[in-house]
């Protein structure tokens, strides 16, 4: 018998969403962005749009977080569907619900027509006749808020031509933490887990601990983390630790070989690999 035992120490390493808005008279409210938007020299302000007696807001390319209320209503204008899409999740941001995207219109060329907006309560539970059933609520509530978007033919922006702003339940002001519209990774914590990753620091518990001093106020899910920490290492390459690797091996053989063994050695509180025992009948 040749038993064999590998040690592993992990080392950790850290190293105008609006440019402006256009000075139409119907516009009087003031919007100011979050400081993680690009420098200003850095987003492209859209040419203005020579449409005589509407109110048009102008974005530039980067759409980030509004950080004041925002205002929506009937007759309000936007350069295209994005921009609108994008004010109304805002306005859902601020007053503590998600929006989706329910209904849309196309043209003959498959350009967007139509497009209605409503509450995440939109809608009813459906009428299930079924004996065999799941024991499952629904957060349905026949809620009435929606918005109705219209891009006319020929006409370079779009309207919103309905506006219902009622809700029927109650508006959550934590929604920002736990909506899945709404968290998720910052780019400096992206940037972060990227660096982290490339280092060699591939652990959850290891990278939450060097973000969190960081980024003190900002609530990171363990599963956002975990989906970018995944998806970094399938863009490097980079399946797995060395350790990981070895072990999978190791598996494999002692399959193939009943009288091989292999015992792993895992930290039972995070979860971490320190150690693979394995011993072969030669």
């Amino acid at each position: 018998m040749e038993p064999s035992f590998e040690s592993f120490n992990t080392t950790t390493s850290e190293t105008h969403l609006f440019n402006n808005i256009s000075n139409y008279p119907s516009i009087t409210m003031s919007l100011p962005l979050d400081n993680t938007q690009p420098p200003f020299n850095q987003v492209s302000s859209l040419p203005p749009l020579d449409i005589e007696g509407t109110n048009l807001i102008q974005y530039g390319e980067a759409i980030s977080h509004l950080q004041s209320y925002p205002t929506l209503a009937e007759g309000m204008n936007f350069p295209n569907f994005k921009i609108a899409i994008h004010y109304c999740i805002e306005f859902g941001r601020f007053n503590g619900f998600s929006v989706r995207k329910k209904r849309v219109e196309k043209n003959n060329d498959d350009s967007i027509r139509s497009r209605c907006i409503d509450c995440e309560y939109s809608g009813r539970i459906r009428d299930n006749n079924k004996i065999m059933i799941r024991n499952k609520g629904s957060k349905k509530t026949k809620c009435s808020w929606h918005i109705n978007l219209f891009q006319p033919l020929n006409v370079n922006y779009v309207k919103i031509t309905k506006f219902v702003n009622t809700h029927n339940h109650e508006l959550l002001p934590d929604n920002t933490l736990f909506a899945p519209q709404f968290c998720g990774l910052s780019e400096d914590i992206k940037s972060d887990i990227e660096h982290y990753v490339k280092c060699g620091v591939m652990d959850l518990p290891t990278i939450r601990s060097l973000l969190k001093p960081k980024f003190p106020n900002q609530f990171m899910l363990s599963q956002d983390l975990l989906n970018y920490i995944q998806k970094i290492k399938r863009e490097f390459g980079n399946s797995g630790s060395d350790g990981a690797t070895l072990l999978n091996e190791l598996f494999i053989m002692q399959k193939n070989g009943p009288s091989f063994i292999v015992i792993p050695q895992v930290d039972p509180f995070i979860s971490r690999l320190n150690g693979i025992f394995w011993m072969t009948s030669d």
